[in-house]
């Protein structure tokens, strides 16, 4: 069956009314059942319409009027009940003469005539245009749920089509539908087509995105005392985008298009839970998010200090660092680079003991946080311990105005030189086991203190003395 569609907005889009030019001709009554059975009635004309119906005549068209036999009036109203407020005869019509029933049609140019109704002629049927609402829900990986709402009477079926990544078309009696198979992470476009009498009516419509899959083997590849660096893989399926973000610092959120982010402004030596989301272009849908927690490193110890030497021991002390830390690990060697040495603890000060006398000793100390398994970077210092005292100090000569003597090294460690010295006289530093020292005044009493030194110059042994007398 033909039919000509012309549309004519009438006010809002929900009162839009479309018309039907139905080319096959037929009886009043019948051409009225048809167009209840598949559009809503037959055509009424009012002056709002009537220059569009009339612009698409071709031949003599029945309308939906017909005389009321037993009515209060003639030609009273149009057969989908709304009352005649407007009229367009052709002279002399109707004919008054005619007491018979009679139908009234358009003439091919526009005016009215009556005729008998079982006259087969053209028709007009009209229709509002459908305008209903499909819901998209329980939105997953790859299934969607539609519903929609119902179409006017007599529609035999559904016809769902959607376009996207994956196109599919199906067909539904009732008013849902499950849509599976799709891709994830994807657009697609929904259209609800009720299909009445072979015709589809105006579609209903939606568009969502899939859910996109999340990521997979998100780790923390580094971190600093402010930023860590995340990596992932790209699932399978379409994405737009991720969302990486801190737990409980929202504004510390980053969006990554690669595979990648680094993370800023964070606390040294702190937790953080970082999750990874997939999005999609709109936004409107994002995956499962993907969790994982890393420690920052924690910050540098300053301050630090050698705060007591002996020729064995070591004291050192520093200030805490900023942020968080589990305690400190320190780590020393003295002069041979392979004998190296290491201690955890959790105060702000260390005892390095059984060390060699006069060595001079490489120490770091380290913050350490996450039960020591993340270290920050070290703070280097070197310090000598006091060198070990002379033995076997001895007077050797004595003149009127000099005195020699002589001494054993060190029994243990390491030493630079020795410094001689008798109060009041400039002291003597060298680096043999003996000394003379001259420009002594006769038969007088010296003291004679021998140190060693180390090789800083600055770390020395407790003083050996001995006394003797000028001749």
């Amino acid at each position: 069956m033909l039919f000509i569609l012309l549309a004519l907005s009438l006010g809002p889009v929900g009162s839009e009314r479309m018309y039907f030019y139905q080319s096959n001709a037929t009886e009043w009554a019948v051409a009225r059942n048809h167009c209840r059975s598949c559009f809503r009635e037959l055509v009424s004309v009012t002056p709002d319409n009537a220059a569009l119906l009339v612009g698409g005549l071709t031949n003599d068209t029945w309308t939906g009027l017909r005389k009321e036999l037993d009515g209060p009036m003639d030609w009273s109203q149009w057969s989908n009940g709304d009352p005649l407020t407007f009229q367009n005869w052709y002279p002399n019509r109707p004919d008054s003469n005619n007491s018979g029933d009679s139908c009234v049609k358009f003439l091919s140019f526009g005016p009215w005539f009556d005729e008998p109704c079982e006259i087969e002629l053209p028709y007009i049927c009209y229709e509002d245009r459908f305008y209903g609402n499909l819901t998209v829900s329980n939105v997953s990986l790859t299934n969607v749920s539609l519903s929609w709402t119902p179409g006017p009477s007599n529609v035999s079926q559904y016809r769902v089509e959607v376009s996207g990544n994956t196109s599919q078309v199906l067909n539904s009696t009732g008013l849902t539908t499950l849509v599976d198979s799709l891709t994830p992470g994807s657009p697609y476009r929904f259209q609800v087509f009720p299909v009445k009498c072979d015709r589809d009516l105006n579609p209903e419509n939606a568009t969502v995105y899939t859910k996109p899959e999340r990521v997979t083997d998100l780790n923390v590849t580094s971190v600093t005392t402010e930023t860590a660096t995340l990596r992932w893989r790209r699932p399978t399926g379409n994405m737009d985008g991720f969302l990486v973000e801190v737990e409980g610092f929202p504004t510390l959120n980053v969006t990554a298009l690669g595979e990648a982010a680094s993370v800023a402004r964070l606390s040294p030596g702190k937790q953080f839970t970082f999750r990874v989301t997939t999005l999609v272009l709109d936004r409107s849908i994002s995956g499962e998010p993907v969790s994982v927690s890393a420690f920052t490193k924690p910050d540098l110890v300053y301050r630090l200090q050698v705060s007591e030497v002996t020729t064995t021991m070591l004291n050192l002390s520093w200030a805490r660092p900023e942020g968080g830390h589990d305690g400190y690990r320190v780590d020393w060697t003295g002069n041979w680079a392979f004998l190296n040495h290491t201690q955890t603890v959790f105060t702000e000060s260390a005892r390095l003991e059984n060390l060699e006398p006069g060595t001079n000793y490489s120490i770091w100390v380290t913050a350490l946080v996450a039960n020591q398994s993340v270290e920050g970077d070290p703070v280097f210092i070197t310090s000598y311990t006091r060198p070990d005292v002379i033995t076997e100090l001895a007077v050797t000569e004595t003149t009127r105005t000099n005195i020699a003597v002589q001494w054993k090294p060190p029994a243990n460690g390491s030493w630079q030189s020795f410094r001689v010295q008798i109060p009041g006289s400039p002291a003597l530093e060298t680096a043999d086991l003996t000394a003379n020292l001259t420009g002594l005044k006769s038969g007088k009493e010296y003291r004679v203190t021998v140190t060693t030194l180390a090789a800083d110059k600055t770390k020395l042994s407790e003083p050996v003395n001995v006394t003797t007398y000028t001749s």
